[in-house]
């Protein structure tokens, strides 16, 4: 699926879930711009989420998506570098 294609919030969530490049070649896999998602994802989670949205949050994941999202904490919390914009 390519990004032109987005019409809805189903075509979206397809999109990110079929996610492998911003040109939507079957390679190779962009890792970098799918955390550049992700990141962007939380940012805008953080600037426009209330508070009590966040305390009905845990039924949004599933049990290996929470597990992966705390690795992924971990790798950053690790990492040297500067995060890039």
């Amino acid at each position: 699926m390519q990004l032109t294609e987005i019409q809805s919030y189903h075509d979206l969530e397809r999109y990110l879930h079929e996610f492998i490049n911003a040109l939507g070649d079957p390679v190779p896999y962009d890792f970098t711009g799918a955390v550049h998602l992700l990141g962007a994802i939380l940012d805008n989670l953080r600037t426009n989420a209330l508070e009590a949205e966040l305390g009905d949050i845990g039924g949004c994941f599933s049990p290996e998506q929470i597990a992966f999202l705390q690795r992924l904490a971990d790798y950053a919390s690790a990492s040297p570098s500067e995060p890039t914009t």
